[in-house]
């Protein structure tokens, strides 16, 4: 007779503490939302729409170019590896490649303290020969923007048989009014580069001060707009073309590919 006393008094608490908890829920009203007429919400600010669109706009583009890529890398020439290096930066920031200074890497191969020590003419042959050889090791590499040593081996005709299975951008800063010679590694750049950035040089206080990351970002879109017509040129299959001519080797048969069987130097 004990064991029912115990369970009836449970099931007595049991109700006796939920009874109060449903009282309360019982005594309190109905929540309705407010209904609030379209023409009384706030007005979105003007500026921060057109930031937005912009944005939008900017993601789209970013998302075209990345999927036209189809992760197909790049490689920066010029004469200033500051700037070359801050266009790398931007880019690969941009469309999420990764990018590559070949002045820190080579200097890594050549055990140097700092990259700042390889200078002079008696490192001149040494850097040239260790940068092809960190270029030849990317050309298999995808989604990577490479910033390369002015003087270095973008300087050497034979080195770009490495690099057609990239983008090849020329970055050149030249002040109208102090004209760059034409030196035979400006014209190498020249001839051999797929994208031209032109960041002229003007007497104003900010252009003065400027620097390296600050010119790339400004010259950013233009980059992009060049690259896009490339993408969208008569060329269409420009981005399979240099996926097929790294998966040959990089044999230096650009752009007219030859059969699978050639090699270069074979008799025509």
């Amino acid at each position: 007779q004990v064991t029912p006393v115990q369970v009836r008094h449970s099931s007595t608490m049991a109700r006796a503490t939920n009874e109060p908890a449903a009282a309360s829920a019982a005594s309190e009203p109905d929540r309705v939302l407010e209904k609030v007429s379209m023409s009384d919400l706030p007005k979105p600010n003007p500026k921060a729409m057109k930031a937005l669109n912009r944005h939008q706009t900017k993601v789209g583009w970013n998302k075209l170019i990345v999927d036209s890529l189809e992760s197909t890398s790049f490689t920066i020439i010029g004469d200033d590896n500051d700037l070359n290096w801050a266009v790398a930066e931007a880019l690969g920031s941009r469309i999420g490649w990764f990018p590559v200074n070949t002045k820190k890497v080579v200097a890594g191969l050549l055990k140097a303290p700092s990259p700042d020590a390889l200078q002079g003419p008696e490192y001149k042959d040494k850097l040239a020969a260790a940068e092809a050889s960190v270029l030849r090791g990317l050309r298999n590499q995808k989604r990577v923007v490479a910033a390369t040593l002015p003087g270095g081996a973008a300087s050497q005709a034979a080195v770009y048989a490495d690099l057609w299975g990239s983008f090849i951008i020329h970055v050149d800063e030249e002040d109208p009014s102090s004209p760059k010679p034409q030196t035979s590694e400006r014209q190498l750049h020249q001839q051999h580069a797929e994208i031209s950035v032109k960041i002229r040089k003007t007497r104003g206080f900010a252009d003065a001060n400027a620097t390296p990351d600050q010119k790339a970002r400004e010259h950013l879109d233009a980059l992009l707009t060049d690259l896009t017509k490339q993408l969208n040129s008569s060329n269409l299959a420009v981005v399979e073309k240099k996926k097929k001519y790294v998966e040959l080797g990089c044999r230096g048969d650009w752009p007219e590919l030859k059969p699978a069987d050639w090699t270069p130097g074979a008799a025509a």
